[in-house]
């Protein structure tokens, strides 16, 4: 199992705990707060925060830095969702890097030629987070509710789709 998906997991089956209380009724800013803090710290950092600058792929290096389709991370801040901050992934390039081509560089091969029968698309996992809304009867205090959110966590190559036009 990868890490990313470790991730996933985790995150999943720990977020429900944390936040019940304030799901059920409505709570100061203050339990929210504590509530919050919690879930930021409980919630796992991708291993590498560098991202990948061009669009190549290397022999060695963290996962999103050796794939055929390279990725980098990118905060995804929302102040009134718990955990406020995510870390998403975005593909770096459009097509997939050939691994048939390669140009020595210290001690790794460095990929950067472009496979065009291949496409990168993001991997993304349906990840439970809780969203702080105002309660009706006393705007002062907030509940927490439970939503999914669809987090890009990498990027992976697919074979490109032919096109369903008929040639004449």
């Amino acid at each position: 199992m990868t890490l990313l998906a470790v991730m996933c997991i985790a995150l999943s089956a720990f977020l429900p705990s944390q936040a019940f209380n304030c799901i059920s009724h409505c709570c100061n800013k203050k339990e929210i707060d504590d509530i919050g803090n919690r879930l930021t710290i409980s919630y796992p950092k991708p291993p590498n925060m560098s991202s990948t600058q061009d669009c190549h792929a290397f022999s060695s290096g963290t996962d999103n830095k050796r794939s055929t389709s390279p990725w980098k991370y990118v905060e995804d801040f929302n102040g009134t969702r718990y955990p406020q901050r995510l870390w998403r992934a975005e593909c770096s390039c459009p097509s997939c890097i050939s691994l048939r081509e390669f140009v020595q560089e210290d001690h790794q091969r460095v990929f950067s030629t472009w496979e065009l029968n291949g496409n990168s698309i993001l991997v993304t996992c349906n990840t439970l987070v809780y969203n702080r809304v105002p309660c009706k009867k006393n705007p002062n205090l907030f509940s927490l509710q439970p939503a999914y959110y669809q987090l890009p966590v990498s990027c992976t190559c697919l074979a490109a789709r032919l096109s369903s036009h008929k040639r004449k």
